[in-house]
């Protein structure tokens, strides 16, 4: 090399190197911070991690455990993740007539599934086996994977629940529960019709999706004829991404516009006129939205949404957690974990 060429290497290592001080060095703090938070605020003495950081009218989710999985696996933690599996062996693992289910919620009466949370968990399980070399994860995800094709697989879908007391499926799958990830890798389901249901589900009047699939009816109705839960609409929006292979056209521009002219994006929307229906913002809507812009390789926007974001409660150190749910918490902590490995 040259000493010019080496003259003008010199300030781009210097850049990249400044770059990933950045990253490394801003990670592994706010994950120590998050994992001191789950401890404190949500986790009880036997690991399970409580919907509300208080003591009352809470609940225990498996939608709480497989997110704090999906949260633990990004940062490489081995052994928490570890603990949780076997608190979600012990505590919401069901066995019946041989197939294994997880409770949606921990309480005696619950004898129902929920295909959202139990996909999250096995596409978490499959992952971390291989990057924790261990394979009794797979093992596990074989399991409840086997489940569900046996028990909740119907027209070649996997519905919203199965109720293995009745032993009755659903026959409804909301758009939002779909998990492409977890899909694409089971075998007998019909990988092309959930590229068509979801494709169909854009509204032609309104650039919000349908939610909710009637699996004999082969017909798409709105969880809510008057409004739109923008959480819903940016979870179908991200698994339209990975379906399609491209955004929905017209949901991406009323984002977009939504972003441009007010700023902040708001929980619900009025399906008719656009407009917001409520006056909050949320945690959970933003990490969703970044979300949404890291699937869709817009660094520009994911830039914006991760300086708002980073302004939400979960990342204020004095936040009130007894009034914060989980959900929001983990899913704010884990969308700025993935913007930084996007960087």
């Amino acid at each position: 090399m040259t000493k010019k060429g080496l003259i003008m290497l010199i300030p781009l290592i210097l850049i990249m190197s400044l770059a990933w001080f950045c990253i490394a060095s801003r990670g592994p703090s706010k994950a120590a911070d998050v994992e001191k938070v789950v401890t404190k605020h949500y986790e009880t003495d036997k690991g399970l991690i409580k919907s509300y950081g208080r003591e009352d009218t809470i609940q225990y989710l498996s939608e709480s455990i497989g997110q704090y999985l999906n949260y633990l696996l990004l940062i490489g933690n081995k052994t928490e993740f570890k603990h949780q599996v076997k608190v979600l062996q012990d505590n919401f693992w069901v066995k019946k007539d041989d197939q294994s289910f997880l409770k949606w919620e921990l309480a005696r009466r619950t004898v129902t599934n929920a295909s959202v949370d139990e996909l999250r968990i096995i596409d978490v399980l499959k992952r971390a086996a291989v990057r924790f070399d261990k394979a009794s994860y797979k093992e596990l995800s074989v399991k409840l994977q086997t489940a569900l094709l046996a028990k909740q697989m119907k027209g070649g879908m996997i519905v919203d629940f199965y109720d293995w007391q009745q032993d009755k499926a659903a026959n409804t799958v909301h758009l939002s529960y779909i998990n492409y990830e977890a899909l694409k890798t089971m075998p007998l389901l019909n990988q092309g019709l959930y590229k068509k249901v979801i494709k169909a589900a854009v509204g032609t009047a309104t650039p919000f999706f349908n939610e909710i699939y009637t699996i004999d009816k082969q017909s798409y109705q709105a969880a809510d004829p008057n409004t739109v839960n923008l959480i819903d609409q940016l979870l179908i929006a991200i698994q339209y991404r990975k379906m399609v292979g491209e955004a929905s056209k017209a949901f991406d521009h009323w984002l977009k516009t939504e972003i441009d002219t007010k700023g902040k994006l708001y929980g619900r929307y009025n399906q008719q006129t656009l407009a917001p229906a409520v006056d909050y913002e949320s945690s959970a809507v933003y990490a969703l939205a970044l979300d949404y812009f890291i699937e869709t390789d817009n660094r520009q926007y994911a830039k914006r949404l991760d300086a708002i974001l980073l302004k939400q409660p979960p990342f204020d150190n004095r936040a009130d957690f007894k009034h914060m749910h989980f959900f929001d918490y983990i899913y704010a902590r884990t969308a700025d974990v993935l913007y930084q490995q996007f960087l």
